[in-house]
């Protein structure tokens, strides 16, 4: 068996630029005999990817979060971990398309596949949500970056609770996902707040770091300031890689 160790750096060729290299961090394998060809060292320093593998994990650059106005879901739920959010059985793909679909799986249908009326999702007015507001150690569990790829598939940009689970904490940040905590007495009066609006939309304005009711009411919020750089510009793990290209460059040609 081989053994996966974090991290190093492998180095993926592109097609549109001519011999550009982009580092993504994957494990390092202790027997590199076990790697098949593809790869293995070529003629220079770089390991190529199989190129339908890149494109696969390279779907499209993260979406700038500046500012958001949408329909916020409450849902008052804590401890809801990794499983809940997405089953273990939808997270063999590489691709995050269609994991909306599954996204609270066991929550949001019946066992014969219909939708269950009581979940908040399936609500009239918050099937298109974006926001959403829950309770205490949201996405608590295993490591499933799926789970955040269901999440933003479904087309929810911000979370909003009094408490994340560590891991997806920063799988959300690597996906564009912004999670704001707050108290729980503050996110207990936000779902109020939303039912009583007949589920108006609120704005989260991450420039300013507020979050402007549909009474126009606004409630501060801080995040750290590496993640909010990170979101406002749409930064994945690549894309801040390339930022170091010329070094990069420089490192490649001296070996």
């Amino acid at each position: 068996m081989v053994t996966i160790h974090p991290p190093m750096e492998l180095i993926l060729r592109t097609q549109s630029i001519e011999r550009q290299r982009i580092i993504l961090t994957l494990g390092h394998r202790d027997n590199k005999s076990d790697l098949s060809p593809q790869y293995q060292k070529g003629s220079g320093p770089q390991r190529a990817v199989p190129l339908p593998l890149r494109d696969k994990i390279m779907e499209k650059p993260l979406k700038k979060f500046t500012c958001l106005s949408g329909v916020a879901a409450p849902l008052a739920l804590s401890n809801i971990d990794t499983d809940m959010v997405l089953p273990a059985q939808y997270m063999k793909g590489l691709t995050r398309k269609g994991l909306g679909n599954h996204l609270f799986q066991t929550a949001r249908y019946r066992a014969d596949g219909s939708d269950n009326p009581g979940f908040i999702l399936n609500h009239p007015k918050c099937r298109d949500a974006e926001i959403l507001i829950t309770d205490r150690n949201f996405g608590c569990g295993s490591s499933r970056e799926h789970a955040v790829w269901a999440v933003a598939d479904f087309g929810i940009r911000c979370i909003i609770a009094p408490s994340f689970g560590t891991i997806f904490a920063a799988n959300s940040r690597k996906n564009g996902l912004l999670l704001i905590t707050l108290p729980d007495a503050i996110c207990h009066d936000l779902r109020e707040l939303v039912v009583q609006s007949d589920y108006a939309p609120i704005t989260i304005d991450l420039v300013n770091q507020k979050i402007t009711l549909a009474s126009e009411q606004d409630i501060p919020f801080t995040i750290d300031e590496n993640d909010r750089h990170i979101l406002l510009h749409g930064l994945d793990d690549i894309s801040r890689s390339l930022q170091h290209i010329t070094a990069i460059e420089r490192f490649e040609n001296a070996a």
